[in-house]
């Protein structure tokens, strides 16, 4: 309002360069903005290509039957998650401690 006040004359011309120049600093934000995404979606696309080329190209499981023990399907899937799925055998003391447990 002070400059209004100030330079009557002039203030049309200071506020159409003050927009011009905040609208050439968006647009140039947002060209970088788009630009970051065209690569991202390039990227990603480059990622899923590469994944069912992966997908494609044939895996061995991870786990060899060396006994003659004869598995299940099942049981093979089970086998080759790996560790973390293996099943143990709970301590005794659960179970003692479950058959104490009153009902």
């Amino acid at each position: 309002m002070e400059c209004t006040a100030l330079w009557p004359s002039c203030w049309h011309s200071i506020h159409d360069t003050i927009d011009y120049n905040l609208q050439m600093e968006m647009e140039s934000h947002y060209d970088k903005l788009n630009k970051k995404l065209d690569r991202l979606q390039e990227r990603q696309k480059k990622t899923t290509t590469q994944a069912t080329h992966r997908q494609q190209q044939q895996t061995y499981p991870r786990t060899v039957n060396l006994t003659n023990i004869h598995f299940t399907s099942e049981e093979k899937a089970l086998l080759d998650l790996g560790l973390q799925y293996s099943l143990q055998k709970p301590p005794t003391t659960t179970w003692t401690n479950l058959t104490l447990e009153p009902v």
